[in-house]
């Protein structure tokens, strides 16, 4: 059974993802330094746009699906960084 994500595991992976947006972190840096798990509920969440899939031996493979975060993913970081 996987361990649960953190909630501040899916705010730094969500900011990752931002950074990526913004052109601060190629795509390289972004998938080396990602938590895969908390990416895919990310994306379960259709925060972002990517899918990720979990594969038998454990790792994930990413693809990107539309906007790096989508308008869902942009509000929930505003509403983040506001608080």
């Amino acid at each position: 059974m996987e361990e649960p994500v953190t909630q501040q595991t899916l705010i730094d992976t969500l900011e990752l993802f931002s950074k990526h947006a913004k052109d601060e972190i190629d795509r390289g840096q972004l998938l080396s330094a990602v938590n895969y798990r908390a990416a895919q509920v990310l994306s379960e969440r259709h925060l972002i746009g990517f899918r990720f899939t979990k594969m038998v031996t454990g790792r994930y493979i990413a693809r990107k699906t539309g906007p790096v975060l989508t308008p869902l993913g942009e509000k929930e970081l505003e509403r983040i960084r506001a608080k």
